[in-house]
Parts: C-alpha cells; structure tokens; sequence
C-alpha cells in the first residue's frame, strides 16, 4: 500500500485513491462482511473500524453458537449506539443416513439470552431454517420476544420448520393479551411460521398501525382426527379465521397479506367452520393477498351493491383450497338470484390493477344461474385454475375480459384441462351473461 486507498503491485499503482464515502457505499451495497474489508489493508480497516453502522447487521448461527456469539458480541461492541438487525439461522436436519449433529444446547441458549438482550436497541429479528432444537424452548423463547417491548423494531419472522405449541404445563392460556402495537409501534413487517397459539391474543389496538405485511403459516391438525400426529389445542381447524379476524380488522396500512393454513378438512360446506369477513380485512392498501384453507365470509349481492369492495393498489390475488370459494347459500346468492362466482367479480371489478390470480381447489359447482355481469381487468397477464370444478372455470370463461392477458394455466388433478392458447379460452369475448 503505497498510500490510503491505492494498492501497489510491483513497484506500479492499480488503483487511484477511493474516497471514504464511496468505499463505504461499496460495502454497504455488497454486504460484505467487515471483518473481511477490515482485514485488507489499513486504510480499509481504518474506514471499517470507524463506520459503526457496518457492524450493526449480526449474523447467528445455531451450528456453531460459541463462535457465533463471540463475533456478535464484538460487533456489538463496534456499533455502539446503532440499532441492530440481527439474523438468526437455524440447524437444519441432515436426515436419515447422514451423520449425526450434535447440538449444543447451551450455546443456543445463550444465544437465545443474547437475542431477548439485544431487542430493545434492534430494527430487524429474523429467524429462519430452525429445525433441530428442542421445541418447547423455541416456543418460550418466540413467546419472550413477542412480550418484550423492541420501540425500534421494524421487521420480525418468526420462522421454524418445526411445529411448535405451549407444553402441557404452559400457562399461557390465562396470559393477557399481546400488544403487538404498544411493544412494537414501528413493526411493519411480521410473519410468523410454525407457531400454534390462540391468534386473537395477537392485538393491534392503538390507532393508524404502520404494519405493511402479515404473514403466518401454520400447520396443525385436528387432535381428534389424528390423536397421535400433531394436535391443536386451539381447534385451528375449524376457527382459525375467527381468531386472525380480530388482528386483520385494525390494519389498514397492510401491503402483502399471507394466510396460509396446511389442515385435514373432510366436509367441503363445513357450515360451523369461522370465516374471514372480506369487507373487514381486505383494505384499500393492500396490494397482494394470498389465503389457503382458512375460511373466507363473501359478502352477498345485496350487500356489495350498497357497500362494494375498494381494492385500488391489488396486482396479485391467490385463493387456494375450497373453504376460500364462496358457500353457494341462500345468504350469499340473494334468495338464488345471483351465481356464487357474482361476488368475485364484484371483487375484480373493485380491483382494476389485478396482474396474478391464482385459484385453486375450487370445486363446489355454481348453482345454475350464470354470472350477471363481464368484468374488465386491462392489466391481467397470469391466470391460473389448478383442481377447480369445470363449471367454475367455465363461469370465470364467460364473465371475464382479459385483453392483456398472456399466461394461461387450466388443470384439474394434475393433467392440463385445456390449451394455454388465450383464443380457445374465449377469455378476450366481452360476452355477458
């Protein structure tokens, strides 16, 4: 080195001297790790060690905790005063015939006390690919993060591959509500996998939350269809949309909303089942929603003709499983007046932007009464109908008007049903029913 910022090789200059300013939005676009840039030369080092938002992102790893901790330990050192984002991933299983992992589950619960420790000073907590460590600990752990007060937290995933619930003893039953917004008033990002808990206890009370995306995924069954799988205590195969309603009701800055629910469901109409009411959490904000198996509440006819849905900023919509179509009802179709596909439209009608529909497993057949109206939808390029009924998709055929439509996909049990060709889908016909 043959002065700040430029590198000598054989007695000759390669590079010109690179400004402070420029080097550090090198590193910042790149992601290097600074350990890495620090260990190049002095000037690199110098710029680094002085540059505390550098050492604000922490990376954890459950593989080799005490190594991990270490590091982060002296990161946080590095960064002084800087909120931290903080990325945590998991161990994941080798499988059958692949050598055994030992765990150490002291250094992952020092590393857990490191996480609860470090949250009040972090901007971002994310957890991923957590797989091979005892599960009522990460659940306790998950539920410490949640009623821990973070005012500077912007993004939190909670993700496990595992199936975690409260242990038998867990008390959590008589705990009070979460309030997501008094301990978190700046979350805009939250998703949450593999966590089974009661969700109305998950509030967004105060006014104007900021949330922008909600995503949670959950996979239990019914403990009395299959007592010696995995089991639910909070019956979230039949209510689980009652629950998320609360939290959904209150957010109306959403952007991206993910509600995904792996269930054994055996009665197509299930008329006990909770459903989401559509009026009450699709907001004018929101721009892609995706629901799979947890119970949708359309409105009717009668009632979207007085209060119609606004769904300006909407570009994708997936819609997958049939507790998602809507209950051919009395209720629903106005004393018979009207299809079961009619509040659909009327969903697409209030959604001009819409780019990606996907449905899936729609296969309760309409009532014989055809669609009431066409719809316009000029900026539609993707539709997909995987497993649907051939009479809903014939409905979606007739009603719909697609000039810019590009990519057409129609399968039922796995074998394409019909051409990708736009023109024998007669989806450009502006026909009326």
């Amino acid at each position: 080195m043959d002065r700040p910022g430029t590198v000598s090789l054989g007695g000759r200059a390669t590079a010109v001297a690179i400004p402070a300013e420029l080097l550090l939005d090198v590193f910042h676009l790149a992601g290097l790790d600074p350990l890495t840039c620090s260990a190049v030369c002095k000037f690199w080092r110098r710029t680094s060690l002085y540059t505390r938002s550098l050492w604000a992102a922490i990376t954890l790893h459950d593989l080799a905790p005490s190594r991990s901790l270490s590091r982060a330990c002296y990161f946080v050192e590095l960064a002084g005063e800087q909120v931290l984002s903080i990325t945590r991933h998991g161990i994941h299983d080798p499988g059958p015939g692949s050598d055994t992992i030992d765990v150490d589950e002291a250094g992952i619960a020092a590393l857990d006390a490191f996480v609860e420790r470090c949250l009040p000073r972090s901007k971002s907590l994310i957890y991923s690919g957590i797989q091979m460590r005892s599960e009522p600990e990460l659940f306790d752990h998950f539920l410490t993060v949640l009623l821990s007060p973070a005012l500077h937290l912007e993004t939190l995933r909670l993700q496990s591959d595992l199936f975690l619930e409260p242990p038998e003893d867990d008390a959590y039953d008589e705990t009070a509500s979460i309030d997501m917004q008094a301990n978190f008033p700046r979350l805009r990002v939250f998703a949450l996998h593999g966590v089974c808990m009661p969700f109305d206890r998950l509030r967004w009370s105060g006014p104007d939350p900021l949330l922008e995306s909600l995503e949670i995924l959950l996979i239990c069954e019914d403990a009395e269809e299959s007592p010696d799988y995995l089991t639910c205590e909070y019956d979230h195969n039949m209510s689980m949309a009652g629950q998320l309603e609360p939290m959904l009701r209150n957010c109306r800055a959403l952007q991206e909303l993910k509600l995904d629910h792996c269930s054994e469901t055996t009665d197509e109409f299930e008329p006990e089942i909770s459903r989401l009411d559509l009026h009450s959490v699709l907001h004018p904000s929101l721009r892609s929603v995706h629901v799979q198996e947890i119970g949708l509440g359309w409105p009717s006819c009668a009632t979207l003709a007085m209060v119609p849905f606004n769904l300006p900023a909407l570009t994708t919509l997936d819609l997958w499983g049939f507790r998602t179509q809507p209950v051919p009802t009395a209720h629903t179709l106005d004393a018979k007046k009207c299809s079961p596909i009619d509040p659909v439209l009327e969903l697409f009608a209030a959604a001009p932007n819409l780019q990606d529909v996907s449905f899936h497993d729609w296969t309760r057949a309409p009532c014989q009464h055809t669609p009431r109206r066409s719809v316009l939808l000029p900026r539609l390029r993707r539709l997909e109908m995987n497993d649907c009924s051939h009479n809903v998709a014939k409905a979606f055929r007739s009603a719909l008007v697609t000039p810019m439509l590009d990519d057409i996909q129609e399968c039922y049990d796995g074998d394409r049903s019909a051409s990708n060709s736009i023109e024998s889908l007669d989806l450009l016909d502006n026909t009326t029913a």
